[in-house]
This record gives C-alpha cells, sequence and structure tokens, in this order.
C-alpha cells in the first residue's frame, strides 16, 4: 500500500455538539443583559428624602402624619451614622477615601447647583416640604 501525503484521514470526527453549545452561550448573554437593562429601566433612583421608594413629597406627608415614625426614622440614622463613624474609626484608608468621595460629591454638587437654577430651586423646595 503505497502512502499519499495529498489524502489525510481524519483521526477523530468534529465534535457535533459545539455549534450548539455556542448557540446556547450567545442565548444566555442575551438574556442576561436583557435582565440587566430591564432592572436598570425599572429601577429609579430614590431621592435621599424618600422612604423606600416612596416620592419625596408622599414621605413628607406620611412623616407629618405619622410622629413615631419620625423617631424611629430618626433613630434609624443615628445607629447608622454611629455604626459608619465606628467601623470609620477603626478603618484608616477608608475613612481616608470616605473623606475624598465627601469632598468629591460635595464639589460637584456644589457645581451642579450653580449651574442650574432650576434645580437649586427644587432642591430648596423639596428641604421645606421635608422639613420636619
Amino acid at each position: 500500500m503505497s502512502h499519499n501525503p495529498a489524502v489525510q484521514i481524519p483521526l477523530e470526527q468534529p465534535s457535533k455538539g459545539a455549534p450548539h453549545l455556542s448557540i446556547w452561550a450567545v442565548i444566555l448573554v442575551l438574556v442576561l443583559v436583557g435582565a440587566f437593562i430591564i432592572t436598570l429601566l425599572t429601577t429609579s433612583t430614590p431621592s435621599t428624602t424618600s422612604i423606600e421608594g416612596v416620592p419625596a413629597v408622599e414621605s413628607a406627608s406620611v412623616l407629618y402624619e405619622n410622629p413615631e415614625l419620625v423617631i424611629a426614622r430618626q433613630y434609624a440614622a443615628l445607629r447608622v451614622a454611629r455604626l459608619n463613624d465606628a467601623y470609620l474609626a477603626v478603618n484608616p484608608e477608608l475613612a481616608a477615601a470616605h473623606r475624598y468621595t465627601t469632598l468629591t460629591l460635595q464639589r460637584a454638587q456644589d457645581s451642579l447647583m450653580a449651574t442650574n437654577p432650576e434645580l437649586l430651586a427644587h432642591r430648596r423646595y423639596t428641604a421645606d416640604r421635608t422639613a420636619p
């Protein structure tokens, strides 16, 4: 039997499952991307004066009608602040990062307020409406 180098017999047959797996991988990626987009579209950013997604005006009226809720909210805020301060006290790197982030956010907010008088007016209106 002569050996012809032009004729080659494959030793293994190509896998028939590979295209099937890549289709499922593409479908999985599309589903995950779609779920992420839906989550972004349906999740609203709550204002700083809202109570678990309730708009600020509604939360102000709820707080006005329920003084015990105001006390509970103030107590919870105080507890969170104390825990935060205690954690920052034992983590100097985190405390430095927290200060930097707070200053950066404050500067950005001040800059934004300076360039948008409507936003500043809305902020004052919201602060007046939610003041206890």
